[in-house]
């Protein structure tokens, strides 16, 4: 038997202004605007419909919404068309079909119907035929079909809309089928959510504390089966975990492996098998969530920790404090001590009460220097020894060993040079001042050495701790000076003198005169 239309298949165009609404280029040709004419399926028949300005690639796809046709109803939402690689034709890459329900065919008046019906719905992820029942229509008709109950599911509509067709409306012992023209799809319900679950390591990477809380997601299935449970997976297995009365949990778990973790309520049936023996299983009540294990974090970092040589080289002073990282951490085990590392071994210094540290160690190879906090446990061996262990609590800081700081007892704090009206000499003044108290004790500055191209002069400090030196001009760019002190020395018949630098040496530029 030939199918043919149920109604009129008379060729027609119909031109819908449409817009693309996702483009795909299949080549790096320009792309082109154009109306689109292509072919659909009315009825059973072809006809020709128009786009216009549809902007495509050739060789390349184009999809956009499904034109609506007055009287008629399609089951797609889109249509991708793909352009011919001259730019000239368009193709539909799937079949669209449109329907006329309000027409009837030379047999409108015959009611057809199958036992049973079939339909498609997708459950749990995947599209199933099921059975309806008896269903039945009139030929070019519309029928409602209401959709499956299932248990635990809430369905996305209520009926699913089937199309009534002939074979052949002319044919009296035609045939009559049915084609889905809406879609059902089924959602699990569930009695609870699992809601702000947290999975995190905790006792230095050696256990994972897992925390949550339940809340009812639907009344009904909650109150049929409370939960009591929660079931967490993760490397090593299941562990279950009783729900305090106000649904949440709290549990520490083993950290091997454990990467990942999951939550799943739930609560406990008991039955009894063949052989008369309690069987307990685990029936699920909530969707399992799923969250990534967060890091360790310590009770404690190193803060401000700076490892500096002394003016002497001979030590390294180490300061820096101790600042709270994890509360929960810290409270069960506060750090009491401080290690010190660097190429010497360790040194451990006990914490001020404000958790700061300050300690010299010995210079002796210390390029660089690291700290790490935690606190002493004393445990007995075998022979009954006290054994003490350091437990660290903090992750370790490591910082270079900043180079000494050369302390001075005085610094020249006014330094003038100027050319005089000859521009044959130089009026060198200036002023000194004490930077370290205890080494100008040591050590009183009396002179100051002045510097140029043309070597050096010492001038001789007033009470003041001022002088005054004219010397020659000639090549005298820059001039510097340092204040210090003499030594006298006899060696044999002469007696020697050293200048002992006591300041820092400061530099200027030799003004012209005014």
């Amino acid at each position: 038997m030939t199918a043919l239309a149920l109604f009129s298949t008379a060729l027609t165009t119909v031109a819908v202004n449409n817009q693309p609404v996702t483009a795909q280029a299949d080549t790096t040709a320009p792309a082109i605007k154009q109306d689109a004419n292509f072919t659909i399926t009315k009825n059973g028949g072809t006809h020709t419909m128009t786009i216009k300005d549809v902007t495509c690639v050739p060789g390349g796809t184009v999809t956009v919404a499904t034109p609506t046709i007055e009287g008629y109803i399609t089951k797609s939402k889109t249509i991708t068309l793909k352009l011919s690689a001259d730019g000239k034709t368009f193709t539909p890459t799937t079949a669209v079909n449109y329907y006329n329900a309000k027409e009837k065919s030379e047999l409108a008046n015959r009611t057809y119907s199958e036992d049973p019906t079939s339909i498609e719905i997708t459950k749990d992820g995947k599209t199933q035929t099921v059975e309806v029942g008896k269903q039945g229509g009139t030929a070019g008709t519309i029928i409602d079909v209401p959709a499956p109950n299932y248990a635990g599911y809430k369905a996305s509509a209520n009926t699913v809309k089937l199309g009534v067709y002939i074979e052949d409306s002319d044919a009296k012992d035609s045939q009559a089928y049915f084609e889905q023209l809406s879609d059902v799809s089924y959602t699990k319900e569930y009695a609870y959510n699992v809601n702000n679950f947290i999975s995190q390591k905790v006792n230095n990477n050696q256990s994972v504390q897992v925390t949550g809380k339940l809340a009812v997601a639907t009344a009904e299935l909650a109150t049929n089966h409370p939960a009591t449970y929660v079931r967490i997976n993760n490397y090593n297995g299941s562990q279950y975990v009783k729900l305090n009365n106000d649904l949440s949990f709290d549990a520490t778990i083993s950290a091997k492996g454990a990467y990942h973790t999951s939550a799943t309520a739930g609560y406990y049936e008991t039955t009894t098998d063949a052989k008369g023996n309690t069987v307990k299983t685990f029936k699920e009540l909530s969707k399992k969530v799923n969250v990534a294990v967060k890091p360790y974090v310590s009770a404690y970092t190193v803060k401000n920790f700076v490892s500096a040589k002394t003016s002497d080289n001979k030590s390294v002073k180490v300061t820096g404090s101790a600042a709270v990282a994890n509360a929960a951490a810290a409270k069960t085990n506060p750090a009491t001590y401080v290690r010190i590392n660097n190429y010497n071994g360790s040194k451990y210094i006990k914490l001020a009460t404000n958790g700061s540290f300050n300690a010299t160690i010995s210079a002796k190879g210390a390029y660089h220097t690291s700290a790490t906090l935690g606190y002493y446990t004393t445990t007995t061996d075998a022979n009954g020894k006290t054994v003490k262990k350091f437990n660290t609590n903090s992750p370790k800081v490591n910082v270079a060993v900043k180079p000494a700081v050369k302390q001075y007892a005085y610094s020249v704090s006014k330094l003038a040079s100027q050319k005089t009206k000859s521009n044959k000499s130089i009026k060198v003044t200036g002023a000194v001042k004490v930077s370290t108290k205890a080494l100008a004790k040591k050590h009183a500055a009396t002179y100051v050495r002045i510097t140029n191209y043309n070597g050096k002069q010492y001038v001789k400090l007033n009470n003041k701790l001022t002088f005054t030196k004219t010397i020659s001009a000639k090549g005298a760019k820059h001039t510097s000076a340092v204040a210090g002190y003499y030594t006298s020395k006899k060696s044999g018949s002469k007696t020697v003198k050293t200048f002992h630098v006591l300041s820092a040496n400061k530099k200027v530029t030799v003004k012209a005169y005014k």
